[in-house]
């Protein structure tokens, strides 16, 4: 979604917003993911002082406006959300075990990331859902 502002006209209206997304699920039974809108700048290394304690997105952090790092309200950022949903990853193929899953996505959201030059589009997390 990086500058998608520079794709629509300021007066676009958004109606829909789909991601097609792909996975690999060998398990014999679908499982659940969640996805929510980050509201923070952020970035995608964590401290160098907690890399070892924290490997991968758990340990990054988000930005304040003078480029400082400051971890996460919660690790994983989750706290730091708004808009979950929570969808189903179906059983994948036989042979390959890919499956494709449509995400539908809020007009709202996706009308937030197009509107002042994307300056309120900080991505989406993905977590999955034990059973």
């Amino acid at each position: 979604f990086n500058d998608l502002h520079l794709f629509l006209p300021p007066t676009a209206t958004i109606n829909r917003a789909r991601l097609n997304l792909t996975f690999v699920n060998w398990d014999n039974k679908p499982y659940t993911l969640q996805m929510c809108a980050v509201q923070k700048r952020w970035v995608a290394t964590a401290p160098v002082i907690d890399k070892l304690k924290s490997l991968g997105w758990a340990g990054t952090g988000v930005l304040r406006s003078d480029r400082s790092l400051v971890t996460w309200t919660q690790p994983g950022g989750w706290a730091d959300c708004a808009e979950v949903v929570n969808f189903t990853v179906p059983m994948g193929y036989e042979k390959t075990g890919n499956i494709q899953v449509y995400l539908d996505l809020p007009p709202s959201l996706v009308s937030n990331w197009a509107a002042n030059c994307g300056q309120e589009n900080y991505g989406l997390l993905f977590r999955w859902v034990a059973a």
